[in-house]
């Protein structure tokens, strides 16, 4: 019987396809592909403290009263201490300068008062961290002889401004006076801040609600208003703060811009009194953490 066509065909065919499955066989296996490395881990966020400190109700008594400063300075070690109502005459060294001296950092005095006046009075800047850029400048009106303070720093690779500044305490005649140093305060940290995150600190004259503070804490919020309204996006029990006690002086502030920075802790600071019979100096010491910029993976 002749075999069919079909069956004659199967014939030719299936000995190359042997040939060719035996030779698949035969070939040594693929290497494994190598590993993938592991994604870099996100950045740590930028993180400074910050000491705020008003040098006023001991300083007529600071022989008595700077070791106790000092001291409690140098157990902080803040990354940037805010003084106010510093003063230098001809028998007293300057005060911020001493205190920088002795904690090893850099001081920048802040003063309307020419080098040729005896007695002079400011406000000043403290850091231990590497400055970027400096500026001062008079706000006003020019007679009441208000200054402010900028320090920008390198915060672990992050520039961030530090404002220091002292509005007046009373209104006198004026009752729209320290609206006007606001108004003139906001204009000046527009032009310098360079789109770098920007912390305001000092005395404003002021509880934190005041309306004349109004422009000012609408822009970088206080304590208590974050506290009461954290940002859009941030975990609440993370960004409760410690609200200051009486012992903190109700225009001491540490304000930040709260679409970049936030405060993740914030207390009263008052050194001990040292022997004198004033009031102990007063004031605040915060840290400031920098927010992950749009498009960033904050590090968990």
């Amino acid at each position: 019987m002749r075999p069919c066509r079909a069956h004659r065909a199967l014939r030719w065919i299936w000995p190359p396809a042997l040939l060719i499955a035996g030779l698949a066989q035969a070939r040594p296996p693929l290497p494994p592909l190598p590993s993938l490395p592991p994604p870099p881990a996100a950045a740590a966020a930028a993180t400074l403290t910050l000491a705020t400190l008003d040098l006023g109700p001991g300083r007529e008594h600071w022989e008595t009263t700077r070791d106790g400063v000092l001291a409690t300075l140098d157990a902080l070690r803040p990354d940037v201490i805010a003084l106010q109502d510093v003063l230098q005459t001809p028998e007293l060294p300057n005060q911020a300068c001493w205190l920088a001296g002795r904690l090893g950092y850099s001081c920048h005095f802040i003063t309307a008062d020419p080098p040729s006046r005896p007695r002079r009075e400011g406000n000043a800047l403290l850091t231990r961290r590497r400055i970027i850029e400096d500026a001062v400048t008079v706000l006003h009106p020019y007679q009441l002889a208000t200054t402010a303070g900028l320090l920008r720093l390198d915060i672990d690779g992050t520039a961030v401004n530090v404002y220091v500044t002292q509005l007046s305490r009373g209104d006198g005649d004026d009752p729209t006076l320290r609206t006007r140093q606001v108004h003139n305060l906001l204009r000046w940290i527009e032009a310098t801040a360079e789109e770098a995150p920007s912390i305001v600190a000092g005395d404003l004259g002021a509880a934190g609600d005041a309306q004349d503070l109004a422009e000012l804490t609408a822009a970088y919020r206080d304590d208590a208003a974050s506290a009461r309204s954290p940002p859009t996006g941030t975990d609440t029990a993370s960004s409760a703060l410690v609200l200051p006690g009486p012992a903190a002086a109700p225009g001491e502030r540490i304000l930040v811009d709260v679409r970049r920075l936030r405060l993740s802790a914030l207390r009263p600071l008052a050194p001990p009194r040292g022997g004198s019979p004033t009031a102990p100096e007063r004031g605040r010491v915060g840290t400031v953490e920098v927010l992950p910029m749009p498009g960033t993976i904050a590090t968990p």
